[in-house]
């Protein structure tokens, strides 16, 4: 196997990031998905908030999907515009801010829904393009292990005690 240049002069063990190689799959990804319509590549801020990795995925035109506020402006401060990023998971709305633009959120309840209209009409700005909406069976928890959005989640304060219900 013919291994890149930056990890055969490396110590072990290393962590190397490998913007070149990045790009690379991601456009070999977007080459493989050309068939299929609209859509559209996200990189996971949580995943890999490295800098020079945002830079790229910004350049190549992917989303930034942020699970925090702080991950959305992380985002922005590396390339991503608001407009290509998306806030997903439970601690969306964490910590709180006045206003959030973005191009989409995903909401997991009704409840979380009624949730940032109390925050709307509390003077909380929000400028989206799309609400993604997707919702569980009472009692139920998503993949993420997480259960349904309560107040904590959804305007970061404090926790509260019972998880609420989704329809």
């Amino acid at each position: 196997m013919d291994l890149p240049a930056e990890i055969k002069s490396s110590d072990t063990p290393c962590q190397l990031l490998l913007p070149r190689r990045f790009t690379d799959r991601v456009l070999k990804v977007r080459q493989a998905l050309a068939p299929l319509r609209d859509v559209t590549l996200a990189h996971s801020i949580k995943t890999c908030p490295e800098p020079s990795l945002l830079k790229a995925a910004a350049d190549l035109g992917m989303v930034a999907e942020a699970i925090t506020q702080d991950e959305l402006a992380t985002a922005i401060e590396h390339g991503f515009s608001a407009r290509n990023a998306m806030l997903n998971g439970p601690a969306k709305w964490w910590p709180e801010r006045q206003s959030v633009t973005c191009d989409a959120f995903f909401a997991d309840s009704v409840r979380e829904l009624e949730l940032v209209d109390e925050m709307l009409d509390n003077g909380f700005e929000l400028d989206i393009r799309v609400v993604a909406f997707g919702s569980l069976p009472a009692g139920s928890r998503a993949a993420s292990g997480c259960p349904p959005v309560t107040s904590h989640t959804a305007r970061g304060g404090e926790a509260s005690q019972e998880a609420h219900r989704t329809t």
